[in-house]
């Protein structure tokens, strides 16, 4: 699986835009893999790790898709972590243009979750310190079908979280 960075590079290099991905971490057989994700990371992990792999490579602008990996939590608290990520991101790298949050996908088991949760992502991205004209929030409908293991992306829908980055938030 290539992942949406790489559709969404795709996607931007097809309608004449030049990207840089950045980030410590490599995937896929692209020349520009670089990202700051890593699989099975929770909110709270992502945030541990802000001033090492995000910070260093001055990044124009932030995908986060998050919280998939913690949606067993009550969603008040996760959508208080997602909110102090955003802070944590923003004191680490404050000159970022802009910040795309992605809805995420529905899951097997947990439906009820991911909707209280991308219900709420509205709030999460009003909080936002870079203010709701560089904050945006995109709905690439990833549903059950589009899932590889009841819970994260297949291709299409790296594919479907691309097209809305691009389009939407980017």
């Amino acid at each position: 699986m290539l992942g949406f960075k790489v559709f969404t590079s795709e996607l931007a290099h097809a309608a004449g835009y030049r990207t840089h991905n950045t980030g410590p971490y490599h995937a896929g057989p692209a020349a520009d893999n670089a990202h700051a994700g890593v699989a099975g990371d929770t909110i709270v992990k992502m945030e541990a790790r802000v001033a090492n792999d995000v910070a260093p490579f001055f990044p124009s602008y932030i995908v986060i898709h998050a919280g998939t990996n913690g949606i067993a939590q009550p969603v008040d608290l996760h959508v208080e972590q997602y909110i102090a990520l955003l802070s944590v991101l923003h004191d680490a790298a404050p000159s970022v243009r802009g910040i795309v949050l992605v809805e995420i996908p529905e899951r097997v088991n947990r439906l009820a979750e991911v909707a209280a949760f991308n219900a709420r992502l509205p709030q999460v991205a009003a909080a936002s310190p870079w203010g709701p004209d560089a904050t945006r929030l995109v709905y690439p409908h990833v549903v059950l079908a589009d899932l590889f293991d009841g819970a994260h992306p297949n291709d299409i829908g790296h594919h479907k979280i691309a097209e809305a980055v691009w389009h939407e938030g980017l």
